[in-house]
C-alpha cells in the first residue's frame, strides 16, 4: 500500500515536473518570437521616415506629417 502510493506520488511529480518544462520551453519560445516581431516593428518604424522623406524629398518631418 504505502510503497506503491509513495512511488505514484513520485511519477506525479516527475510527470509534473515535465510538463512545467514543456510549458517553460513553449512560453520562452512565444517571449522570442514577440521580441522579434517588436524588433522587426521598431525597425521597420526607424526605416519608414527616411522612406517618407525620399517620397517628398528633402523635407522637415513637421512638413511629411502635414502632407499625409
Amino acid at each position: 500500500g504505502k510503497l506503491f502510493l509513495d512511488s505514484e506520488s513520485i511519477q506525479v511529480r516527475v510527470d509534473a515536473a515535465m510538463l512545467l518544462k514543456q510549458l517553460d520551453f513553449l512560453v520562452n519560445n512565444l517571449k522570442t518570437k514577440l521580441f522579434e516581431k517588436l524588433e522587426q516593428s521598431i525597425t521597420d518604424i526607424q526605416l519608414n521616415p527616411v522612406e517618407i522623406s525620399n517620397v517628398y524629398g528633402d523635407c522637415s518631418a513637421h512638413e511629411v506629417t502635414n502632407a499625409k
